[in-house]
């Protein structure tokens, strides 16, 4: 049998203590990427947090075929880029707000 390659996951036997310390690795590369989506630090937190939970309570859907740092990867850009968007979101309304004050 070939030797698995390293990854951010042992997806079999996986338990929450062993997810945790795996999520942990991968957590560098993971801020980086949030920082970089969000364009700074504001929110990154977030996103990571949100990106913890969101592949912790969805970790037993991961299919074993995939990458699990991948799955991650695609996770935190999705929290980061939902976070951005609610921010646009939130500069559209107070402006169009403040549009229909001046009028």
């Amino acid at each position: 049998m070939k030797p698995a390659k390293e990854s951010c996951l042992d997806v079999s036997g996986e338990n929450r203590k062993n997810f945790e310390r795996q999520f942990s690795r991968c957590k560098s590369m993971l801020k980086q990427i949030a920082e970089r989506v969000l364009n700074g630090t504001e929110g990154v937190e977030e996103a990571m947090q949100r990106s913890y939970a969101a592949a912790a309570s969805q970790r037993r859907r991961f299919r074993s075929e995939g990458e699990f740092r991948r799955w991650l990867v695609r996770t935190v850009l999705n929290e980061a880029l939902m976070i951005l968007h609610e921010k646009e979101s939130t500069l559209e309304g107070s402006s169009e707000l403040i549009f229909w004050q001046l009028c």
